[in-house]
């Protein structure tokens, strides 16, 4: 099914809004401390228990964790016996991104109606 350009449009307006890409980077996160607890077995106490905080401090991480820090991250994945690592890299467009290049019949046409 084709996207319709509404959606294509507020798609590209926020693929490079910073609080959309946190959002989306911290629910992955959550995503994976989620599928390594199960992994391993652990409960959210007993991984609660291993940082020192609260049950409802992972409950809160794993269902809204759009207030975490980096540091609630890295101790959730020490804890898990896992390392955290990140990779900054320079942006690729999509091709849905950039405008459409217009054609040389479009650019002649464009121009013979300017009067050029």
């Amino acid at each position: 099914m084709e996207q319709s350009r509404e959606f294509q449009a507020r798609m590209t307006e926020y693929e490079n809004d910073p609080d959309y890409i946190l959002h989306g980077l911290l629910y992955d996160i959550a995503e994976d401390i989620y599928a390594a607890m199960e992994e391993q077995g652990l409960s959210q106490a007993e991984l609660s228990e291993r940082i020192g905080a609260h049950r409802q401090f992972v409950n809160r991480f794993l269902n809204t964790p759009h207030n975490t820090t980096l540091r609630t991250v890295v101790r959730l994945a020490t804890a898990l016996g896992l390392d955290f690592t990140y990779e900054l890299k320079p942006r690729v467009e999509s091709p849905e991104a950039s405008p459409p290049e217009a054609s040389a019949a479009e650019l002649e046409a464009a121009s013979v109606g300017r009067g050029a």
